[in-house]
């Protein structure tokens, strides 16, 4: 059934038309409806303008290829070159042409320029523009840049997603983590004061991110409140995934992200994971002490990995509340418990373990206590004063072995996966999501929010994503070639950066000189020397 809906934007006053056709959901077992707009209605005459036009910017005559050349032009090409590349290659550029025909150049440009000017503010992305060959190839000024933020929709990202999604979803594991970004402004709504890793005493807003394990390339991300813990992000994940068309798919998470809720989720929508586990979980600790001993003997040593491994099948008291039903349903679930042990992580911990206690110690003895430590000196030590004697300190032994039993210890839990070599090179490459937080944060300026409304800032925190899946890739390319034992990433671009290109009217584009430094370097990066131009 066709029907036409009309639903009025509050902010603007204008009133949209959709037309909405009715359909049966087989998984949900009900009736839903597809809506596309058609226009907007026109206040006077009560008319529907169609806005379909609009979107049509290409003829069918316009062939496909490069921008025609209208004037003489000489710039830097060598990283926007690569960067085209790569665009070209992950499919960032078509997605992006996909779900913003009008101004995809410009947030491309954008782009490029974050990943070139490694900090530098947007304000001087018309210096960078006037000597560089880039897909707008015009200057963008800080006003227009903060309009073009502002006119990013949620819509378009969401279809942006769906898209980049789908050739990572279901055919691998997705590591998924959570970092703080603060602000000094007070008009974001989200802006809240929270914890996190560094520190920061400043309110901040939380980012989640989703990163593909094998493509090691980011695909979605969310902008949440600053005070939302890490625990409490999963169940929105599961939900927006399924939003975007994604029933099912594999998830990595840190143990911030282990709760009994949680992991009932997991199992509810049918997903597979692989979750760092806390030691303390009562779950995990009877189990460790019933292996502690055997699994320190050398059948289960890893020479690849300098760790001992042992993994055993144990079951989840799988929970499910359905109100609907109302009825709880209780069942034995399938789990896979891996745990490992580093001597060398032990030997670390404990040597840092030591040194503190010989701190708390020193104190002691020399009347210099802290205050802040005071539960410290009580949980570890005996304190005896006396007249003839002074101070006397003893080592609480049965408490100091307590702290360093676990030394060396984790633990990782999944569904799916049996074996613990696995399970362990699958969770360690969910580093890679610190490392582009990194990247975000510093190489891309956004350790601190600085603008001062939504919707520039969720135009922002988007052009700094599709910069951050070009600087994945590049990072990814240089790990299998070791390139970062000779290089920096910079080094690498400015190295490119400095061939040039001649534009003239008329003729094909023409490339400078590359050298075989730079061809390899291109090669190595997985992408075509511009040489094959000329």
């Amino acid at each position: 059934m066709v029907a036409i809906v009309y639903q009025t934007n509050k902010k603007t006053g204008v009133t949209y038309a959709y037309e909405s056709v009715s359909y049966w959901d087989k998984d949900k077992q009900q009736s839903r409806a597809r809506r596309k707009c058609i226009g907007k209605l026109d206040p006077e005459t009560r008319q529907i303008i169609s806005t379909i036009k609009r979107k049509m910017v290409v003829s069918k005559e316009t062939k496909r290829g490069p921008v025609p050349i209208v004037k003489e032009a000489r710039s830097f090409y060598g990283a926007t070159y690569l960067f085209d590349r790569i665009g070209e290659d992950t499919n960032v550029i078509g997605d992006l042409k996909n779900c913003f025909p009008d101004n995809y150049q410009q947030i491309l440009s954008l782009a490029y320029y974050l990943i070139m000017e490694d900090k530098n503010p947007l304000s001087r992305f018309p210096r960078w523009a006037a000597i560089h060959r880039h897909p707008f190839g015009e200057i963008i000024s800080s006003q227009r840049s903060s309009e073009l933020f502002a006119s990013i929709s949620e819509e378009a990202k969401q279809k942006f997603f769906r898209l980049q999604g789908k050739r990572r979803v279901e055919k691998e594991y997705l590591a998924y983590d959570s970092t703080s970004i603060s602000s000094y402004s007070k008009c974001l709504r989200q802006v809240r004061y929270g914890k996190n890793k560094e520190h920061d005493p400043l309110p901040q807003i939380n980012l989640s991110l989703l990163f593909g394990q094998q493509s090691r390339l980011p695909f979605y991300y969310r902008k949440l409140a600053g005070n939302i813990p890490d625990v409490k992000t999963l169940k929105k994940l599961l939900d927006d995934m399924n939003t975007l068309g994604y029933k099912k798919f594999k998830v990595v998470l840190d143990r911030g992200f282990f709760s009994t809720n949680n992991i009932n989720n997991l199992y509810k929508n049918h997903m597979k994971f692989l979750v760092g586990a806390k030691l303390s979980l009562k779950l995990v600790k009877t189990h460790l002490d019933s292996v502690r001993d055997k699994m320190r003997n050398w059948p289960y040593y890893s020479q690849a990995h300098q760790l001992y491994t042992y993994s055993l099948p144990i079951t989840w008291d799988y929970i499910q509340t359905r109100p609907y039903k109302k009825d709880t349903v209780k069942e034995k679930r399938r789990m896979y418990l891996h745990f490992y042990f580093s001597p060398e992580r032990a030997l670390e911990n404990e040597t840092a373990f030591n040194n503190r206690m010989a701190e708390l110690q020193k104190e002691l003895e020399s009347g210099q206590r802290h205050p802040d430590h005071e539960k410290l000196y009580a949980k570890y030590f005996d304190i005896k004063t006396t007249p003839v004697r002074g101070v006397k300190v003893t080592a609480k032994e049965e408490a100091m072995a307590e702290a360093k039993r676990n030394y060396g210890y984790f633990a990782l839990v999944s569904n799916e996966i049996k074996d613990a070599i696995e399970a362990l090179e699958i969770y360690r490459n969910k580093d890679l999501v610190e490392k582009a937080f990194g990247n975000l944060k510093e190489r891309l300026n956004q350790r601190r929010v600085a603008v001062s409304s939504e919707k520039s800032l969720d135009g922002k925190i988007f052009v700094q994503f599709i910069a951050l899946i070009f600087l994945s890739y590049i990072t990814r390319q240089m790990q299998e070639n070791n390139l970062f034992k000779t290089y920096t990433m910079q080094e690498v671009l400015d190295e490119l950066d400095v061939i040039e290109c001649f534009e003239v009217p008329g003729r094909q584009l023409q490339v400078g000189e590359t050298t075989k430094r730079q061809r390899e370097l291109y090669s190595q990066l997985g992408v075509t020397p511009p040489a094959s131009l000329q």
